[in-house]
């Protein structure tokens, strides 16, 4: 069947969807690297704010 059938590597597998430890495994991989970046995004909104203050104070009446 392999010789004839250049798609035999379609059959070999059914269609299933991923179980959960894959699931499970993906979202803290997901999570992990949504923590990663929030060191670097809270440095980002306190610069901003900073930027913000000392460049352009509000204008008071």
């Amino acid at each position: 069947m392999q010789d004839r059938d250049p798609l035999w590597y379609d059959h070999a597998e059914p269609e299933e969807e991923p179980g959960l430890l894959l699931k499970a495994v993906a979202l803290l991989f997901v999570g992990a690297v949504d923590l990663y970046g929030l060191p670097y995004r809270f440095c980002q909104a306190l610069a901003d704010g900073l930027v913000r203050l000392i460049v352009h104070p509000a204008s008071r009446p």
